[in-house]
């Protein structure tokens, strides 16, 4: 632990020093809310220290790697907590290893052995990559198959073997810099996906680079079957089946299908939360993006909490809004016994037109859809007419209307889930229900998906 807090109980942990940890940590040190940042690694930022390939897109910083930057967002947080330790401390090298929760609040017990307790718990615990079982069951190809996932990939490919053959799966940003990169580098590259979901100048620039092999294909390379439990010692290439029906052997597989929100200290902390007979957030297990419980003092921050764009700045701005919320919450407690009941703000039959579904009609025509939400808000003051205390149903509407116009989305349910937590990240918002309905698919009936977000 590099750093003390200076009390027993602290405003706020973090747990996760990535981009959006450290901003929100940032943050709440400006705001005065005593912090303790709290990550496995020992240092912050660790896991953009893999990444080496220049990042232009990442504005202020032309020409740097995402290492680079990391390494300047970790010596910026090792000189606050320096030169603040009342209000900013760190715990490096410490994985969480339990969490509890009740009337003083969080208690997160780290190893080593150490405890730290505070009123609110603040996850920026980032995303971990796909891992289907189709490509990374033990069973099927052992432990010593050339394949890796998105992050094994970063931290081995610059020890891969000299002018190997490497097969990419997938086709987003991460595919395209991987394959760039490791061309490179002398490998002879193959890229295969269902789709391009990349970057248009990343995209352009791998299409017009003849010597990367791009396979699009609705049936992806599959290791093939005949190796299934077979010895494989370092160094054996692995073999892959094509749609074709064709074998190739490859140095190095690559199973890059994109990430999703790292669970596991979100799980023990809504343990805690069902241990103290809290109200979870209520919210089906194995959801896209983490869920905040605000009565609780429990709030998600970064890439785990659904980023529409995960990216360092994204991650940035949302430190500052959990920042932001977390102050709230605190605050809330000086107007507590002026506070009037739990209000309800409504917005019923919102009809718009969305671009959504999986037909080729879809794609090519918007359609209507009916918006129903429901929002529980935090207590306010009693008898104040002023706007600045309640939320302005007419942010409610445009945040609607910005997010099912946003872009084609092939699932209602995703839709669905995207504007939830967004509507939950507004001022004072608690809790969620929300429904859209497809008008006109069926003659006979509508066809909706609800869902609810929060502690209701």
């Amino acid at each position: 632990m590099t750093g003390t807090a200076s009390s027993p109980r602290d405003d706020a942990i973090v747990v996760g020093a990535g981009p959006a940890g450290c901003s929100a940590a940032l943050w709440l040190m400006q705001l005065g809310l005593r912090t303790l940042l709290v990550d496995r690694a020992d240092t912050p930022c660790a896991g953009l220290a893999g990444y080496h390939f220049r990042q232009d897109w990442v504005l202020g910083s032309p020409g740097q790697t995402l290492a680079e930057v990391g390494r300047h967002y970790a010596d910026h947080v090792r000189s606050l907590a320096e030169r603040h330790p009342k209000t900013l401390a760190l715990a490096l090298s410490s994985p969480v290893d339990a969490i509890d929760h009740g009337a003083a609040g969080w208690q997160v017990h780290l190893a080593g052995g150490a405890t730290a307790t505070a009123a609110c718990l603040v996850l920026a615990t980032g995303l971990v990559p796909r891992r289907p079982p189709e490509y990374f069951d033990p069973a099927l190809l052992g432990t010593a198959a050339p394949l890796f996932d998105a992050i094994g990939l970063t931290a081995m490919r610059d020890a891969l073997p000299p002018r190997g053959r490497v097969l990419l799966l997938g086709g987003g940003d991460n595919a395209v810099e991987n394959a760039h990169y490791l061309h490179s580098q002398g490998h002879s590259v193959t890229v295969a996906c269902r789709h391009w979901r990349a970057q248009p100048a990343l995209l352009a620039r791998l299409q017009a680079c003849t010597a990367i092999e791009q396979i699009v294909t609705p049936v992806l390379p599959r290791p093939a079957a005949d190796q299934a439990g077979a010895e494989r010692s370092p160094g054996t290439p692995l073999t892959m089946r094509f749609a074709d029906g064709t074998q190739r052997d490859f140095d190095t597989v690559a199973v890059l299908f994109g990430f999703e929100a790292d669970r596991r200290v979100h799980d023990l902390a809504l343990a805690a939360l069902d241990r103290s007979g809290h109200p979870g957030p209520g919210v089906a297990p194995g959801a896209a993006a983490l869920a905040e419980v605000p009565s609780a003092g429990l709030f998600v921050s970064g890439d785990a909490s659904g980023l529409f764009h995960p990216c360092v700045h994204s991650a940035l701005a949302d430190g500052v809004r959990v920042a932001k919320a977390v102050q709230r919450w605190h605050s809330s407690g000086a107007v507590a016994a002026n506070a009037a009941p739990t209000r309800l703000l409504r917005l019923d039959n919102l009809e718009l037109l969305a671009s959504i579904g999986w037909l080729d009609h879809e794609h090519a025509e918007r359609q209507r859809i009916r918006v129903d939400t429901e929002l529980k808000l935090q207590p306010q003051p009693l008898f104040d007419d002023d706007l600045v205390h309640v939320l302005d149903y007419r942010q409610v509407r445009d945040l609607i209307h910005d997010t099912c116009s946003a872009g084609h989305t092939r699932l209602l349910e995703t839709l669905v889930e995207r504007l939830a937590h967004r509507l939950s990240r507004l001022p004072g918002v608690l809790a969620v229900r929300l429904r859209i309905t497809k008008l006109d698919i069926f003659d006979d009936c509508d066809v909706n998906i609800g869902t609810e977000l929060g502690a209701w």
